[in-house]
């Protein structure tokens, strides 16, 4: 049984130091190839996040939040390819609106979840209670909530 300090330094958590890591190594790269170097390695982490997801557990809102978060990367994407990400994160442009909107909705999708299927919710974090960084790279932190045989016979695998 892990303290609530291990829970903290765990998984997702470290997966959040992981990717501020790699944004700070992307500036040592030559600009805009760094910021799209990493920018595309959260869309990669992200996208095969959100089909596991669907495949495992059929949660709509979760996958949803995620696909928001692919779109908001490939804004940020577009932006440092036009070399104003910088100016984008800290400016009141009609981009950085949409740009927080995506991520705010993002948020607001796993907070329904959570409402509309506490039980689910409630099983996935029970299941990432021990999640390490590796067993998050891995995907491992997404439960099977939906049986293997059903998302076989829907195609979802």
């Amino acid at each position: 049984m892990c303290t609530s300090l291990e829970v903290v330094v765990k998984g997702s958590a470290l997966l959040g130091l992981l990717v501020l890591g790699l944004v700070f190594a992307g500036r040592l790269l030559p600009q805009p190839a760094g910021s799209l170097v990493v920018l595309g390695l959260i869309a990669v982490f992200v996208a095969v996040a959100a089909a596991c997801t669907w495949i495992r557990t059929r949660l709509r809102f979760v996958t949803a939040g995620m696909v928001l978060g692919l779109v908001a990367v490939g804004v940020m994407a577009w932006a440092s390819w036009e070399g104003r990400l910088h100016r984008l994160l800290f400016s009141n442009s009609l981009t950085s609106v949409v740009l927080v909107s995506l991520f705010v909705a993002a948020a607001a999708c796993y907070f329904l979840e959570s409402r509309f299927h506490p039980a689910d919710w409630r099983r996935w974090k029970d299941h990432m209670q021990d999640a390490t960084l590796l067993d998050v790279l891995r995907m491992r932190h997404i439960p099977w909530l939906i049986s293997k045989t059903a998302a076989e016979s829907e195609g979802g695998t």
